[in-house]
C-alpha cells in the first residue's frame, strides 16, 4: 500500500517537473527572442541618432547678402568630416550669377568665394548633400560707383589654333586706383592657351566730375587647342580677371560671362601644321649686280597676326621646301629670327628667314617664286600669296671690279664737268651784270678783259663766286689789243656775227678819233655819242652767244692758257 502511494507520488512529481521544464524552456525561448529583437532595434537607431547629432553640428553661412560689383560673397561651412558631402554639392545655381573664384578647405571649415557677374537681386535655391544643407538665400548686387568695365568678348564661331582677343576697357573715377589684368587658373580654360599682359596697353587720365579718373585698356589672347576628333566641338572660355586696388587697399575682382564657343574643324585637305590667321611676306634677294661665287642672302620677312611661333616656323619651313635644285645656284642652310608682341589687336609675330646662296655661273639669274599658304579664319578659306625676288646679274669678280672703277671715274668726270659748267654759267652771269653796270667805255673794256682773265686763269669755284677782279685783269692783260681779245674768244667759243659787230663798234670808238685827240679826255669825248650803241651790242652778244654749250665747254676744258 505504501509502496503504491510512493509510486503515485513519484509519478505526480515527475509529471509536474516535466511541466515545469516545459515552462522553463518556453520562458527561455521568449527571453532569447526579446534579446534578439532589442539588439536589432538598437543597430538601426544608432545611425539616426548619429546623423541627427552630426546635422546639429554643421553650420552654413552665406554672407554678405548685399554687395557691390567687385565685392565677394562667401559661403562658409563649419563641421567635421564634410569632404564627401561637400563633393556632392551642385554649385550651378550659384554660377548662374556668380563666379566661383576660390575654395579654402580646413579640417573643420570650408570657405567658398564667389564674385558677382552683374548687378541685380538673385534668389539662390537651397539644397542638401549628406550632412550639409545650403539654405535658400537672396543676394542683392549693386553697381560699383567707382568702376565701370566695357568687355570685348571673342566670337563664338572659331577654328582650331585660331587666336582671339578678350579685351576690357576699365574706367575708374580715381586715378590713384591700381588696375591689373590677371589670368584664370589653367584648369578653367582647358580648351585654349591664354596669353595676357598684366599692365594696360593704353592709359588715359582726365577729369571725371570732382575726381581725376582714368581709362585703361587691356587685352588677353586665347589660342584654341587642336580638336581630338574631326567633329565640331564646343569649348567654354572663361574671361580674364580685372583687379582694382582702391585707396583703402581693398581689392575688387571683376569677371565677364563665360562664353560657349563652337570650334569648327579645318578642311580635311589641309595639313595639320597649316597656320591659322593672317600672314604676309616681303622679300629681298640682294643687289641686282653681284659677283659670282660670293655669299649672298635672300631675306624673306613674314608678318602675322594671331599666329604663334610654332606655326609661323611651319610657314617658313614650307617655303624652304619649295626651293628647287639649280645647277647655277648653291643653297646653304637657312637661319631664322623671331619676335612677337601682344597688342590690343592680337599677337603680332615677325619672322625673318635668311637663305644663304652662291651664284656659281655668271649671267642673269632669277630666284625661284615661292607660294605662301595660310588659312584665313575670317573668310574660312585657304589663302595663297606669291613670294618673288628681283633678277640678278652675276659677273666675274675681276669684271665687277673693272666696272666699279669705270663707274667711279665716270662719276668723278661727270661731277667735274658739271662743276665747270656751273662755274661757266656764273662767269656769264657776272659778265652780264658788269656790262649792265658799266657807265663808260673804259669800264666796259675792263669788264670784258676781267671775264677773259677768269677763263684763262685756274681759279677755284670759291674765288669765282667773289665776282670779276678787274684790277687783276688790267694788270695781266693791259698790253692786249682788241684784235687779240677777239682772236681768243673765237678760239675758245667760236666766231659769231654778234662778236664781229661788238668788236667793230669797239674798234671805231677806241681808235677812230685818235688823230683828232690823243689824250684820254679827248678820246672819251669822241666816243660819248656812240656809247649806248656799243653797250647794246655787248649785251646782245652775251645774250645770243652760247658761251657754255657742251661742245665748246669740252674744248675749253682741254685748252691751254693763252700766252
Amino acid at each position: 500500500m505504501v509502496r503504491r502511494r510512493l509510486k503515485q507520488s513519484m509519478t505526480a512529481f515527475l509529471g509536474d517537473k516535466a511541466e515545469v521544464l516545459k515552462a522553463l524552456v518556453l520562458m527561455a525561448g521568449l527571453v532569447l527572442c526579446s534579446v534578439q529583437t532589442a539588439q536589432a532595434n538598437s543597430v538601426e537607431a544608432s545611425p539616426s541618432k548619429a546623423s541627427a547629432s552630426q546635422l546639429s553640428q554643421v553650420k552654413v553661412k552665406v554672407r554678405p547678402t548685399e554687395v557691390m560689383l567687385g565685392q565677394r560673397v562667401t559661403v562658409t561651412i563649419e563641421g567635421e568630416s564634410l569632404d564627401a558631402s561637400f563633393e556632392r554639392l551642385d554649385w550651378r545655381e550659384y554660377q548662374k550669377y556668380f563666379v566661383l573664384y576660390d575654395t579654402e578647405v580646413d579640417s573643420d571649415r570650408i570657405r567658398v568665394k564667389f564674385y558677382p557677374l552683374a548687378e541685380g537681386t538673385f534668389t539662390l535655391k537651397g539644397q542638401s548633400s549628406g550632412a550639409i544643407h545650403l539654405p535658400t538665400v537672396t543676394v542683392t548686387v549693386k553697381e560699383n560707383p567707382e568702376v565701370a568695365i566695357d568687355w570685348h568678348a571673342p566670337k563664338t564661331e572659331l577654328y582650331p589654333h585660331q587666336q582671339v582677343i578678350w579685351g576690357a576697357d576699365v574706367k575708374v573715377t580715381n586715378s590713384a586706383h591700381k588696375i591689373s589684368f590677371e589670368a584664370r587658373a589653367d584648369k578653367q580654360n582647358l580648351g585654349a592657351k591664354v596669353v595676357l599682359q598684366t599692365q594696360p596697353f593704353e592709359s588715359e587720365v582726365g577729369l571725371l566730375g570732382d575726381y581725376s579718373g582714368k581709362v585703361e585698356r587691356f587685352a588677353a589672347s586665347y589660342e584654341l587647342n587642336s580638336l581630338t576628333s574631326p567633329e565640331r566641338a564646343q569649348v567654354v572660355l572663361n574671361s580674364p580677371i580685372v583687379r582694382v586696388k582702391n585707396r583703402t587697399n581693398t581689392r575688387w575682382y571683376f569677371f565677364d560671362q563665360a562664353r560657349l564657343v563652337n570650334v569648327n574643324p579645318l578642311p580635311h585637305f589641309l595639313p595639320a601644321t597649316v597656320a591659322v590667321g593672317a600672314v604676309s611676306a616681303s622679300s629681298k634677294g640682294g643687289d641686282w649686280l653681284q659677283a659670282s661665287g660670293e655669299l649672298q642672302y635672300w631675306r624673306i620677312k613674314l608678318e602675322a597676326l594671331g599666329v604663334s611661333k610654332a606655326y609661323l616656323n611651319s610657314v617658313a619651313h614650307a617655303l624652304v621646301a619649295q626651293i628647287p635644285h639649280s645647277p647655277n645656284i648653291e643653297w646653304l642652310s637657312d637661319s631664322r629670327s623671331f619676335e612677337s608682341e601682344l597688342t590690343l589687336e592680337g599677337i603680332k609675330s615677325h619672322l625673318e628667314l635668311r637663305l644663304p646662296y652662291r651664284i656659281i655661273q655668271p649671267g642673269l639669274v632669277t630666284l625661284p617664286t615661292l607660294q605662301l599658304r595660310y588659312f584665313n579664319a575670317e573668310t574660312g578659306k585657304l589663302e595663297t600669296d606669291s613670294v618673288t625676288a628681283n633678277s640678278i646679274l652675276a659677273l666675274p669678280i675681276w669684271l665687277l671690279w673693272v666696272a666699279q672703277w669705270l663707274i667711279l671715274i665716270a662719276g668723278l668726270l661727270g661731277g667735274f664737268v658739271a662743276l665747270r659748267y656751273v662755274q661757266q654759267q656764273l662767269y656769264v652771269w657776272q659778265l652780264k651784270r658788269a656790262i649792265a653796270q658799266a657807265s663808260s667805255l673804259s669800264e666796259l673794256w675792263d669788264a670784258l678783259q676781267a671775264w677773259q682773265y677768269q677763263q684763262t686763269q685756274k681759279t677755284s669755284f670759291k674765288s669765282s663766286m667773289q665776282g670779276l677782279t678787274t684790277e687783276q685783269a688790267t694788270l695781266s692783260l693791259n698790253t692786249q689789243s682788241l684784235g687779240q681779245w677777239q682772236a681768243w674768244v673765237e678760239k675758245t667759243f667760236g666766231a659769231s656775227s654778234g662778236l664781229t659787230t661788238l668788236v667793230k663798234k669797239l674798234n671805231q670808238m677806241l681808235y677812230a678819233n685818235t688823230q683828232m685827240a690823243t689824250s684820254e679826255q679827248g678820246r672819251e669825248a669822241g666816243i660819248t655819242e656812240d656809247w649806248s650803241a656799243v653797250k647794246s651790242a655787248a649785251q646782245q652778244w652775251v645774250e645770243t652767244e652760247k658761251l657754255t654749250q657742251s661742245g665748246l665747254l669740252t674744248k675749253m676744258l682741254t685748252r691751254q692758257n693763252v700766252k
